[in-house]
Parts: C-alpha cells; structure tokens; sequence
C-alpha cells in the first residue's frame, strides 16, 4: 500500500502540474524585483496541488482534520493572485494555529496544561506564537527553487513511517512537485503552497504518540527554523520591518556568493534528512547535539561562504 501511496502522489501531482502550469501562467505569475533570486517572471501558486491532495486524502480516509488548514491555503492562493495584506495573513495564520491546537488537544494533553492557570495560560500563548512563526518561517524559506519542498520532505517521509503510511501520497507529491520545481524551475508553489504545507506538518506533529515525537520533528526542520529565527532577529535589531521582502536569509546571501540554487537546496535538505535519521535513531539527546552542530555549520557558512548579512542590509536600504 505504501508503494501506491508514492505512486499515486507522485504522477498525479506530476501531471496535475503539467495540466496546470499553463493555465498559472496567465493568471498567477510572479514578477520578478530587486529582491528576488530569479531573473524570469514564472507561474507561482503551485502548491496548490497539496491541498487538492489533502482533500483527496479527507475523503478517502474520512479523516477531515486535514481542512483545518484549508482556510490558509485559500488565503495563500489569494496573495499569490492579488498580493494581500501582511495583516490578513497574519490573523489566518494565527487563526490555523488555533485551530490545530484545539482540535487536536495534544500539545496541551501531552504537557498537562490547564489552561484556566494563569501561568499555563501563558504557556498556551507561547505554543500558538511558536506554531504562528513556523508557518511563517517555512514561508520565508520559499525563495530559491526546490528548497522547501526537499526540506520539509524528510519529515513527511519520517512522520509516514512513524504513524501515518497515508501521508507517504503528501511525499509522494512532494517528489512530482520537485520535478517542476528543482533548478531551474518550471512553476513556484507560492503561498498557498509553503503555507499549507507548514500548517499540515504541525497538524501531523501534534497528532503523534508523544511529546518527545512532537519536539523531535519540530526539531528536524532546523535548518529553515533557525535561518528564519537569526533572520529576523538581526532585521529586529537594525529596525527593519520583519514582513517586507528581502535578501537577507543565509539561504539568500549563499545564492549571491555564487552557489547555486541546488546546491544550496541540498546543503538545507540534506541537514533536515541527518536531523530525521539521528531523531529516529537516537532520540532526542542525540538530536540536541545534531541540531547544535548543524547550527555551528550555518554559523560557519555565514562567516566563510556568505555574502555578509551587513553588505546586504546596505543594499536594502
């Protein structure tokens, strides 16, 4: 059964997008600026095709926790059209969030919460702000060809192995998109696509067995957390608006040193896969020290390969 659920989500996510890719190219396109890592204008909103998946697989399965997330794939397929408002997509963001806590209980279960206690309460805050930055942060990464789709498939394919052999059609789809998407690219997923695709992880995370799977998984995206984390905390310090477009991720500043689009795709999908095979090997502990020397890396590549994160500021300036 696993083998179908590869099959499937591979060819019917690889001819939904030959299908499709015309009609995206008259009607939702992104237009390359200043700011942006691609020189061609080309059709975005992509990612819609895993949301079609998911609702595939909801019906199906009868599993309709899925939709949760539906309301942020809309609103993303909208910006990717029409450009919408930072605020819009921050309320369905955090919105999402809500929803994935409430309807799965199994952050709050997990740790004990009684969210009626003050303290607790504040804990709550601390896990919606968390699941509201993630989706965000995997947003963020979406800016060179191929690197969150190959970042975030580890984790899908681990999560399929560990509870849920159904998602192994999302890896599969994951696999059909990146033969669009890989450099150089045919079609972008756009917000809708990374967007959906984060929101859908956190809802997978949080119906695992147990906290330590929760964490353990979160973790082994690293490499697109702690880029956007770093990110946004320099952009905070030089009194930057964190919400406007820029060049100024470490993904971003590898691609204006000179390596390529697939290179640096594989240097972040290739840490998130050792993430997700030191996880399920090891544990936790041992993913710990993964994670510190993974981030000991992006530090050393920032300094060595880079170009410098104040070079570029005075560019965006």
């Amino acid at each position: 059964m696993i083998i179908f659920y590869l099959i499937y989500g591979f060819f019917s996510t690889y001819y939904f997008l030959k299908i499709f890719i015309p009609f995206l190219k008259k009607r939702v396109i992104d237009i390359p600026n200043k700011r942006s890592l691609h020189s061609n204008p080309k059709p975005t909103g992509g990612g819609i095709v895993f949301v079609i998946q998911i609702l595939i697989i909801s019906f199906f399965s009868r599993d309709y926790f899925p939709l949760i997330c539906l309301p942020l794939s809309i609103i993303g397929f909208l910006d990717d059209k029409f450009n919408l408002s930072s605020k819009i997509r921050f309320t369905f963001q955090i919105f999402t969030s809500c929803l994935i806590i409430y309807f799965t209980q199994i952050t709050i279960n997990s740790v004990n919460l009684d969210i009626t206690l003050p303290l607790n309460f504040i804990v709550l805050l601390l896990i919606i702000f968390t699941l509201t930055a993630f989706i965000n942060f995997v947003n963020f990464m979406d800016g060179i060809d191929g690197i969150v789709a190959s970042s975030i498939l580890p984790g899908f394919l681990f999560i399929a192995i560990k509870n849920n052999p159904i998602i192994f059609i999302i890896v599969g789809s994951l696999l059909g998109f990146l033969k669009w998407n890989w450099s150089p690219s045919k079609i972008f997923m756009g917000d809708v696509g990374s967007t959906f695709l984060a929101s859908y992880y956190l809802l997978s995370l949080f119906r695992l067995d147990n906290l330590n799977n929760i964490i353990g998984f979160f973790f082994v995206l690293s490499p697109l957390i702690f880029d956007s984390t770093f990110c946004v905390l320099r952009r905070l310090k030089n009194n930057q608006n964190i919400f406007q477009p820029h060049k100024l991720h470490l993904y971003q500043r590898l691609c204006q040193a000179g390596l390529s689009h697939s290179q640096v795709s594989i240097i972040y999908s290739l840490s998130c896969l050792i993430l997700c095979i030191t996880y399920i090997s090891f544990g936790l502990y041992f993913l710990s020290g993964m994670v510190f020397i993974i981030i000991t890396l992006g530090f050393w590549l920032d300094r060595n390969y880079a170009v410098s994160f104040k070079e570029c500021l005075k560019s965006e300036i």
